[in-house]
């Protein structure tokens, strides 16, 4: 399968890429013992350059390559970064470029608690995961921007003993949200106990959908995916439910009112009779839906592989 043909099969929306771009896309990749390459201005550039950094050093004819060989991508930067990403670095990159290599764990640690704490408390606006019209992604500070009709929470602290205090409440009754919390904690240590509570999205789900198609609200729904960061766990979490429930067009499936009622077993895909099995090409697509919409999303290797081993392995 040629690239081309690869990204047609994820549907993405390039007409309105083309409207904002002015030429093609170029990949740059840069090693740590190279220069930084000397690229044209804006203005004049015939192309988009993109910056591509490794972590890695150059090897030179390696796996069979004909070329230059460029070990590794960085994409695992969980394991090196120290907690450290990349809206932090941009945020304290004085700080952090003038300090000496043994004062860098010491900022790291400091930035990721005050981060920490902020995604707590601030009022962070969440994403809206389009073409779907009730699918929101963000921080644990999105609970309390807006009101909502149903939460999927991944946090070691639990962020709703306060929310009679904050007029936390849903956006169609009076009443609290309807709220899945997944105590786990962040990195791969999280993304891993993600695998053992994934499938029970599905039942928490499926009768809030389900009274809307046959129920249709005044309002639209409002159901808000969130994590720490907003970035990882979060994206796993609503990534399971965009595959289950929506169809390409980003609609909620008339799917069979017959359900499984036992929360501890998944359900067949003939359940939501959505007439097509979930794989990886699916899963690509709905994935491409949220990197279009929430540009900072960066789901650990960790938490994609238990998206696949929920919705392919099981």
């Amino acid at each position: 399968m040629t690239k081309v043909n690869f990204h047609k099969r994820l549907r993405l929306d390039t007409s309105t890429l083309r409207q904002r771009l002015s030429g093609p896309l170029r990949p740059v990749f840069v090693a740590p013992d190279d220069p930084l390459p000397s690229l044209p201005s804006q203005a004049q550039a015939p192309y988009h350059p993109i910056v591509c950094l490794t972590s890695s050093h150059r090897v030179h004819g390696a796996e069979n390559s004909e070329g230059n060989y460029i070990q590794g991508a960085g994409d695992d930067s969980e394991g090196w970064s120290q907690g450290l990403t990349p809206a932090l670095f941009w945020r304290h990159k004085d700080t952090l470029m003038s300090a000496i290599d043994t004062e860098l764990p010491q900022f790291i640690a400091s930035f990721c608690a005050s981060a920490q704490t902020d995604w707590h408390s601030q009022r962070t606006a969440a994403t809206l995961i389009t073409p779907t019209s009730l699918i929101y992604i963000g921080s644990l500070g999105s609970i309390h921007s807006e009101t909502w009709d149903a939460v999927v929470c991944c946090s070691c602290t639990k962020p709703f003993s306060g929310l009679q205090q904050t007029g936390f409440q849903s956006a169609n009754t009076a009443s609290q949200p309807k709220v899945l919390h997944f105590p786990i904690p962040q990195g791969k240590l999280g993304s891993r106990a993600l695998r053992t509570r994934l499938h029970l999205i599905h039942p928490f789900l499926q009768p809030i959908f389900q009274s809307t198609i046959s129920e249709p609200a005044a309002k639209p729904l409002k159901i808000l995916f969130t994590c720490p960061t907003g970035v990882d766990i979060a994206i796993g979490t609503a990534l399971v439910a965009l595959c289950l429930f929506f169809d390409d067009d980003g609609n909620v499936m008339n799917f069979s009112a017959r359900a499984d009622k036992d929360t501890e077993v998944w359900p067949d895909r003939e359940t939501l009779g959505a007439g097509a099995m979930v794989d990886k090409t699916l899963i690509r697509r709905r994935m491409a839906w949220i990197t279009t919409a929430r540009s900072d999303a960066r789901p650990s290797r960790e938490t994609l592989q238990a998206v696949n081993t929920c919705l392919i392995g099981r």
